[in-house]
């Protein structure tokens, strides 16, 4: 050790050893920008990709977001080809946690005011020659209402980003928008840069329907007629899907609250017509301690049976040890100088990086608990624990990787799963059976002759105690229909 180079920062020893970045600054996968590097598939993911609403199941930190984005990009690409999917990420509830009561209403237009935007952006490129006058009129309404795209600052900005304009050009343009605001201009004039040509037309047009867009806001339209009127547009424009990707509410939540959380998306997931409008595609990633509310608050008739296409797809996952070693592994490549360590296995190689060599990321591997950003937080922590000083070793040492370890177990195992207290009944059988009569009976209740049949799932409550521990039991009283026989498996939890 004692031989040793000596570096004065992290940087500067992260360079030594190849590294063009910080293979774990971004633990967070939407901050990450060499993600779609070294993403691991689940084995259900083109499942997923496909044109029907779905539900995916994870625990904080095993892949929900890492999934939406990969998603994301797809659609993105789909835009170039035939399948046109336009992707809208729904992620930011910030405006909605604040509400005594979330409505439809709500969802609809956080949904749209990221939705708006991105069709925007696809019209900067394509133009709206293809759109119908009254559509022309539509769009722009819906941009007005949803964005801030067409008011002076942001044109000005837009212009300004339109690659391969000398300064000249852009004055030009501008002074053509300053002409159109002042009403000099009704059609923009000929050779005009694309771009800045559609801004212009949009403009053109949101000054002269003034008058009949504040004559279309004073009309009551429903949630669902706003979203039918954009899909209409966006079919102009030759989108086949709308993939709606909810994600993040999670970070939302308070203090773990998944009751609040469920209570919040209801009145989003309890609305079958706007789940199976076409061409909308929604997409959920939702927080594995969700999954219990959510099934309380879906049809249980929509789930994924026969593989119909009007049903709903769920999904759970569990990471296995050699897929987090396989992507930790695919993640450091990422962020390897590939014109410094020309061998993949060395590029793969976290062990080279240890005085003591040994497989250091299986026993990592194991303290990450199926968690990929429990297993690059640790390996964060390792780093950081090495480079604390100003005079940095050129190799991790043993008592560095204790200390780390150490530490992440206490920062970690902080918020590790406590034993649940709780517990799931689910009664099942053929219809008449008795099945209502004997949940009646555990809660202490009397017996009823006439008791109707179960239509769908009951829930009760129901308060047990065992050894002095108060355990709260909930009595799923399944209906005996013969359709929901097959529905049984996606109440089960892995626990």
């Amino acid at each position: 050790m004692e031989n040793q180079d000596k570096y004065p920062d992290m940087e500067t020893w992260l360079a030594h050893h190849g590294f063009k970045a910080h293979p774990f600054e971004n633990i967070l996968a939407e901050k990450d920008p060499y993600l779609d590097n070294y993403f691991e598939y689940f084995p259900f993911l083109r499942e997923i990709e496909k044109p029907r609403s779905s539900f995916l199941f994870l625990e904080r930190g095993k892949g929900k977001s890492a999934n939406r984005i990969i998603l994301t990009q797809q659609c993105d690409k789909s835009l170039k080809t035939s399948e046109k999917k336009l992707a809208v990420p729904y992620t930011d509830f910030s405006r909605l946690i604040k509400k005594d009561k979330v409505t439809l209403a709500d969802h609809v237009e956080e949904i749209l005011k990221e939705a708006v935007p991105r069709l925007y952006d696809l019209c900067i490129q394509r133009g709206i020659e293809k759109l119908p006058g009254e559509f022309i009129k539509e769009f722009v309404w819906f941009i007005s209402k949803y964005s801030d795209k067409l008011n002076p600052l942001s044109i000005t900005m837009q212009i300004d980003r339109i690659e391969g304009l000398s300064d000249e050009e852009k004055k030009n343009i501008l002074s053509k928008l300053v002409d159109i605001l002042k009403g000099r201009v009704q059609k923009p004039l000929e050779n005009i840069v694309p771009g800045a040509s559609v801004l212009f037309d949009l403009l053109s047009v949101f000054l002269n329907i003034k008058t009949d867009q504040e004559k279309l806001s004073q009309i009551e339209h429903s949630p669902l007629d706003f979203m039918s009127r954009f899909a209409e547009i966006a079919k102009y424009f030759n989108i086949n899907y709308i993939y709606i990707l909810i994600d993040q509410i999670d970070e939302f939540s308070q203090q773990n609250d998944f009751l609040w959380t469920t209570n919040m998306l209801k009145p989003l997931i309890e609305t079958i017509p706007l789940l199976e409008m076409r061409p909308y595609v929604f997409k959920f990633f939702l927080p594995a301690e969700m999954k219990d509310n959510i099934f309380q608050s879906l049809r249980q008739d929509r789930f994924d049976v026969h593989n119909r296409e009007d049903f709903f797809d769920v999904y759970e996952y569990t990471w296995q040890p050699n897929e987090l070693k396989k992507m930790f592994e695919h993640r450091l490549d990422a962020y390897v100088d590939k014109t410094q360590i020309i061998e993949k296995v060395e590029r793969h190689d976290f062990s080279r990086l240890f005085s003591e060599r040994k497989d250091i990321v299986s026993e990592m591997v194991q303290f990450a608990d199926h968690s990929p950003r429990n297993l690059l937080a640790l390996a964060k922590i390792i780093f950081e624990e090495h480079t604390k000083s100003n005079q940095i070793d050129e190799l991790i040492s043993k008592e560095a990787y204790e200390r780390a370890i150490i530490r992440f177990n206490k920062s970690y195992k902080k918020s590790e799963k406590k034993v649940l207290a709780e517990v799931k009944v689910l009664l099942v059988g053929n219809g008449g059976s008795g099945k209502t009569s004997l949940v009646r009976c555990l809660r202490g209740e009397s017996f009823d002759k006439y008791q109707a049949k179960t239509d769908g799932i009951e829930i009760l409550p129901w308060n047990i105690e065992v050894e002095t521990q108060k355990i709260k039991a909930r009595l799923w009283d399944f209906g005996g229909q013969e359709i929901m026989h097959t529905t049984h498996l996606f109440f089960l939890s892995k626990r």
